[in-house]
């Protein structure tokens, strides 16, 4: 799907959010994505589609919903911590594993990211994978 496709896929499905606290909405799944993009939310942050019972992630609902057909098969609640830039080791996180492919396919982050696992000590570039 491209950007307009996805845009008008997203809008069609309203959800509720928690943030700071509290349960907000309803809003559209694409004002959710657009806060994500402008870093006002996490991709980790919980909503509960209209009509369903649980909570979900924003990357896992997406991913539910079928907005990426490629997405690849990883742990999807994984918890990792990235360093964008070696060269200032600023450790950031924890995100899902499916929030990093999240930062990777907008840009956000590059490839060569340095990730460790929550409870790890070793840190690995296996976004050069996915």
């Amino acid at each position: 799907m491209d950007d307009l496709e996805i845009a008008a896929w997203l809008s069609r499905f309203k959800c509720f959010y928690f943030h700071e606290g509290e349960v907000r909405g309803p809003i559209s799944l694409w004002k959710i994505r657009e806060m994500v993009d402008f870093d006002e939310l996490s991709p980790d942050v919980q909503v509960m589609r209209e009509g369903k019972d649980f909570w979900k992630t924003f990357v896992e609902t997406e991913r539910e919903i079928g907005v990426y057909e490629d997405t690849p098969r990883i742990a999807p609640n994984l918890s990792l911590f990235y360093v964008r830039d070696e060269t200032s080791p600023v450790v950031e996180g924890p995100v899902s594993s499916l929030g990093l492919l999240y930062y990777l396919r907008s840009g956000k982050l590059k490839k060569d990211v340095w990730v460790c696992v929550v409870g790890d000590e070793k840190w690995s570039q296996p976004a050069l994978h996915l």
